[in-house]
């Protein structure tokens, strides 16, 4: 299953893939429809709007000379979310490593963020899908849930609206498995799958800190 683009592979590669023995698993951005969605209401919105304005001047002739500036305003300001939705969105990365899961996310002039999670302190790890409404049903889009357990917490690692989302699911399973959990036996009933819940898989085994298996 082909999950990144060669841009996207060396990007990620030269850039975040850093420690010793590391390699990517998996790199993907959001469904495009995350950003595309927004910027097509808001046009919808602008288009409303300018109609709007063209009939209130053909009403108010005295204010014609306000039109052209009112429209240039108008486009300026659709123009200018929909630049920051897709510099958001290409720069909203996901990354999975035999090292570490990370989030990569930037929004202009406002921050830029790295969510990065080392897989050596995972106690507990499930993968689930979520599928939120009809429409992300039909264009299967949703959301994929890593779950593991800390020495003192719990916590989920979520990859956002990703297109594909149960073959996501099924990739991560097998390349975390056996690329990052190859050292686990698993005579001992250390990686199981919940007959009850299809979608679900734990792998069962105490890592340490340090990245040695726990006995």
């Amino acid at each position: 299953m082909e999950m990144k683009s060669n841009h996207l592979i060396q990007a990620v590669q030269s850039r975040f893939v850093t420690l010793p023995g590391e390699e990517l698993i998996f790199a993907q951005r959001k469904h495009w429809l995350t950003f595309a969605t927004p910027i097509f209401m808001l046009s919808t919105m602008g288009i409303a709007t300018s109609i709007a304005l063209i009939i209130a001047s053909s009403m108010f002739i005295n204010y014609l000379f306000l039109l052209l500036p009112a429209f240039l305003l108008i486009s300026v300001f659709i123009l200018s979310v929909a630049l920051r939705a897709i510099i958001e969105w290409y720069f909203n990365i996901y990354i999975i490593t035999n090292k570490k899961i990370m989030e990569i996310s930037y929004s202009p002039l406002s921050s830029q963020q790295i969510n990065e999670v080392l897989l050596d302190q995972v106690k507990c790890t499930e993968i689930d899908t979520k599928t939120e409404g009809f429409l992300n049903d039909i264009l299967d889009i949703g959301h994929v849930i890593v779950t593991f357990d800390r020495p003192t917490h719990q916590e989920e690692f979520v990859f956002d609206y990703m297109e594909s989302p149960r073959k996501i699911e099924a990739y991560l399973e097998g390349a975390l498995y056996d690329r990052t959990f190859q050292n686990i036996d698993t005579q001992n009933s250390l990686y199981n799958k919940d007959r009850n819940s299809p979608g679900k898989w734990t792998y069962l085994e105490d890592i340490n800190p340090i990245g040695g298996v726990a006995t």
